[in-house]
């Protein structure tokens, strides 16, 4: 890379900071619409400067380039500087985090524009995106971990972004109490690391990797994994996701589809060999992630509040990226969370849409027949519904799928039957998601309009976004093709060009940024008769939504919530993990703070400390003020006084 391109790469970094700047600086003088246009084109720029970099750049990423931007920490030999790394990995990270940005921030200026704190709003959205790529381009663990902390912090103040809202308060700081349990995991990770290493760069972490002994890979990788649960709402450290729909529906596009939930599967992805160093790390990450996919998509499948469905389907989907990196298929992981960027950003938008259309309305039985009201919505939801069950052709298809066959093929000697275990939770959840969101759509679109509002389509500023969202995950899928797929399209393709390859594109571009496990042998019949096998799901899932919730509620759905009522109400009411979590974590907390707080607080240091303290010193000046009056004739006095007891001393000895 270039000097020219070095300096291009850092200004794109650096312009959501500006833009943040700009806007935070001059909220009160600037009138609504300018801020939402600066926001947008800073993130709109910014995504230009990476698609520029990215393609002049051309092979001289295909290893990690570094730009140095400032020396920074200095401990001892220990340095860590702001650094940025460029390659493959992290340009197309920061392509997607800036391209879907742009989009929802060009949105959020149709649905934000009558809130009063608009201009605080962009400022707290732009300041998010900086701190993603922060994250993402971050050269060393150090700087990435600011960017972690700070994607953190914006999530607090985008959640809570309407504080006067006790509610909506509450929903920001879960989020940052729950992160903070998966950071202090992280950063005591990153010691390890930096004391095993020496080193904070990921480059000298991965080509050193090998030097690890098994029980400190094994402890290193756990602690880094716990973290990337918090950041990315893995079991046990997923109850503040859903919550977090308390923000505005383009902050929960934002979070759920372009940052924050994206960073812990991109760093364990960015420490691919470190990772791969412990095969027993690799099987529970892939039996968590399976676990929280199938887990999650239960209770998807029985809420009622539009974002609340999304939510639970994020973290479903996330699960699915995770259970792809612990069965060494990075490259999988990476481009389902892509795709799911896509399709995910335009279901939050797409449910906001809907949301502004019906006044604030999140109940979707207080919904139905919005097809003849929100044409373009419902077009465009369709779609993305179809893409999300793994129909094919759509995006999620292809990524899915490819999830699915390394799934089933890994052969970690550390996991057992566990690939098996893994792959049938996978294959139930991919049922459950197309079921899902069939009854989301059907029970929000067709049938009859049972609300009081008066549906009205979204404006143009709003719709535009959704279109150019929709065309990305309609066509992105082609891109990942690999496995069985290939096999299958390169049959009657062959018949015009003899010597094509339609191998993993997306794997190949990633190559050589990523880990590699190497090829593992598989027989085509095996490949394609689990592509059969997990179309077959998604279009069973797909049309028994349709079939249970078209026009209206089947009898059957009734007859069943009756006749297994308690199985209904344990999903509806979330398997009681927030009252579990409330009864032994919370109150236990709550009761041990106020008994520290009586103990130490009130009686310890105001009582004990402070209040005798105060007594000492009221009293020694109730005696000093007895001689200390102010009359001269009794200040003489006490002076001969004093003066004649030094003298009697003095003479005495």
């Amino acid at each position: 890379m270039t000097d020219k391109l070095s300096s291009l790469l850092v200004i794109a970094v650096l312009l959501p900071f500006a833009g943040a700047l700009t806007n935070g600086l001059l909220v009160r003088y600037m009138p609504r619409k300018i801020s939402g246009i600066i926001a947008s084109c800073t993130i709109t720029f910014s995504f230009l400067l990476f698609a520029v970099v990215y393609i002049a750049a051309g092979n001289a990423i295909r290893i990690p380039y570094v730009v140095q931007v400032a020396p920074w920490l200095f401990l001892g030999d220990f340095n860590a500087g702001i650094s940025f790394i460029a390659d493959r990995l992290s340009l197309i990270m920061a392509l997607m985090v800036t391209g879907v940005s742009a989009l929802i921030h060009f949105y959020s200026i149709g649905y934000m524009g009558g809130d009063r704190g608009v201009n605080r709003y962009f400022s707290y959205l732009n300041l998010f995106v900086g701190f993603m790529l922060i994250l993402v381009m971050a050269e060393n663990i150090v700087l990435m971990f600011v960017g972690w902390e700070g994607v953190g912090l914006c999530s607090y103040l985008l959640i809570g972004f309407w504080f006067s809202e006790e509610e909506k308060a509450n929903a920001g700081r879960k989020a940052f109490i729950v992160n903070r349990i998966g950071d202090l995991a992280f950063i005591i990770g990153i010691f390890l690391i930096l004391g095993y290493f020496n080193s904070a760069s990921f480059i000298s972490i991965n080509a050193n990797s090998y030097k690890i002994p098994e029980m400190t890979a094994f402890a290193v990788t756990l602690l880094l994994f716990i973290g990337a649960t918090g950041k990315s709402a893995q079991i046990p450290l997923y109850v503040w996701l859903p919550d977090a729909m308390a923000g505005p529906t383009p902050v929960s596009a934002l979070i759920h589809a372009a940052t924050m939930v994206t960073a812990g599967v991109y760093m364990i992805t960015r420490l691919g060999s470190l990772f791969m160093m412990s095969d027993m790390t690799l099987a529970v990450i892939m039996l968590t992630g399976s676990f929280t996919a199938l887990f999650s998509a239960t209770i998807a499948t029985t809420q009622n509040d539009i974002k609340k469905i999304l939510a639970y389907s994020t973290i479903s989907q996330l699960g699915f990226m995770f259970a792809a990196a612990g069965a060494f298929a990075f490259s999988a992981a990476m481009f389902h969370l892509i795709t799911h960027a896509f399709f995910k950003a335009a279901l939050f938008l797409l449910a906001g849409s809907v949301i502004h259309a019906l006044s604030g309305e999140q109940d979707i039985n207080r919904m139905g027949g919005l097809e003849r009201h929100l044409p373009h919505t419902s077009l465009m939801f369709w779609l993305a519904s179809l893409t999300i069950a793994g129909i094919p052709p759509f995006s999620a298809f292809f990524s899915k799928d490819e999830i699915l066959y390394k799934v089933f093929i890994n052969e970690n000697p550390a996991a057992h039957f566990a690939p098996k275990i893994a792959y049938i939770m996978l294959l139930l959840t991919s049922f459950m998601t197309a079921f899902y969101i069939a009854r989301l759509y059907f029970k929000v679109f067709s049938g009859d309009y049972k609300g009081e509002k008066h549906p009205h389509e979204s404006p143009r500023i709003m719709i535009v976004p959704l279109y150019i969202l929709t065309i990305l995950f309609a066509i992105s899928g082609p891109f990942g093709m690999g496995g069985g797929i290939a096999h299958i399209m390169e049959m009657p393709a062959k018949i015009f060009i003899k010597n094509i390859h339609l191998t993993n594109t997306f794997q190949r571009i990633l190559e050589p940024s990523i880990a590699s496990f190497g090829s593992v042998s598989s027989d085509v019949s095996t490949e394609i008769l689990l592509i059969f096998v997990s179309v077959a799901v998604a279009f069973a899932g797909w049309f028994s939504g349709r079939y249970l919730y078209y026009q209206q509620i089947s009898p059957v759905v009734e007859s069943f919530n009756r006749k297994f009522y308690p199985l209904h109400n344990l999903l509806y009411k979330k398997y009681y993990i927030d009252e579990i979590y409330e009864f032994l974590i919370v109150r236990p907390y709550i009761y041990i703070s106020k008994g520290l707080y009586g103990l130490i607080d009130r009686f310890i240091i105001e009582f004990v400390f402070i209040g005798l303290l105060v007594k000492i010193v009221y009293v020694t000046g109730f005696v000093l003020r007895v001689f200390q009056n102010g009359y001269l004739y009794k200040i003489i006095c006490i002076g001969i006084t004093g003066l004649g007891i030094i003298l009697y001393f003095m003479v005495g000895r």
